[in-house]
């Protein structure tokens, strides 16, 4: 029961890491990750894409939001009009509470393996502007392959 637990907690690290890689690179549309849902079917979505099981993992995610103190349907939001609203206007991705929550929840997942990825990727980054060459692509595979592995977790397909 406790190694189910792990990997489940280990699933949503690597869903955090992810979400919040997409953030940072300008959150854009058309990706596992969509500008107009909130934590939970993002989840989903990942969780599809890597064929990992999801129930398990969201029961999760809505236990932490409870033991957070928060709403387990609605953490982030006052309310469902204001949801709604953020998701008409594809802007759930940018809710200060919730990029928080991620950010947060992030911390407790920092394996060697993804500081490594994460710092070769800000290198490349730096180094290699997309546009003038393939290392940008590289860059973003070796850094979603390392990630992974640092969560113990496959990317599908592979």
């Amino acid at each position: 029961m406790q190694e189910i637990k792990e990997n489940i907690r280990q699933q949503l690290y690597g869903f955090y890491i992810a979400y919040d890689l997409w953030l940072s690179n300008g959150a854009k549309p058309g990706g596992v990750f969509s500008q107009s849902y909130g934590l939970c079917a993002n989840l989903f979505d990942y969780l599809t894409l890597i064929g990992a099981p999801s129930e398990a993992a969201l029961e999760q995610l809505h236990t932490d939001f409870r033991s957070a103190g928060l709403n387990e349907v609605l953490p982030f939001n006052e309310s469902k009009g204001h949801y709604y609203e953020e998701k008409g206007n594809n802007m759930c991705h940018v809710n200060p509470a919730r990029v928080a929550w991620v950010r947060a929840q992030m911390v407790q997942a920092v394996p060697d393996g993804l500081v490594k990825a994460v710092r070769f990727y800000e290198q490349v980054k730096c180094e290699n502007p997309p546009a003038e060459t393939g290392a940008w692509k590289d860059a973003v595979d070796w850094v979603l392959k390392e990630a992974c592995q640092a969560v113990n977790i496959g990317i599908k397909g592979e």
